[in-house]
């Protein structure tokens, strides 16, 4: 019999992804499948703060520059609606600014864009929370913000 803890390695985790670029939110959900993790995405804010009112995330990846605001508009709304889910600002553009800007929220995991592009890079982001890798691909496919299906 399995103890709660080996229950819970095993689980497959909630993450939000917030990005318009589709070309990063492809390889992020590529990449996924190589982890025990179920990925929804979503490509603005407005998109983001519905799928956080209806259900719970085990981490959000927030890109900084969306089309109707900034990921850091949503991770004030999250901290002011009480929502403490773990949270990375993923971007191309970490500078001193944006690091005070966040500092004022609360803490988050930055982590800068990767240059390359390679698995190994995109599935570093999955890494830093502790995402398990899948023993094999899993079929998960990223859904955009809970409606369709991508074919990626």
């Amino acid at each position: 019999m399995k103890t709660l803890a080996e229950y819970a390695k095993n689980l497959i985790k909630d993450v939000l992804l917030v990005e318009d670029d589709e070309l990063m939110a492809e390889l992020l959900i590529n990449a996924s499948k190589n982890y025990k993790c179920h990925l929804i995405w979503a490509k603005s804010c407005q998109e983001a703060i519905e799928q956080l009112s209806q259900r719970e995330f085990h981490v959000v990846l927030l890109d900084v520059k969306l089309p109707d605001g900034t990921g850091l508009d949503i991770f004030r709304e999250m901290r002011v609606n009480k929502i403490m889910t773990p949270v990375s600002i993923v971007s191309g553009y970490i500078d001193e600014k944006l690091i005070d800007d966040v500092r004022k929220i609360d803490f988050a995991v930055m982590i800068r864009k990767p240059s390359d592009f390679s698995p190994a890079s995109i599935g570093s982001i999955f890494d830093v929370f502790s995402i398990k890798k899948a023993e094999e691909p899993l079929s998960n496919t990223g859904l955009h913000a809970g409606r369709e299906k991508l074919s990626a």
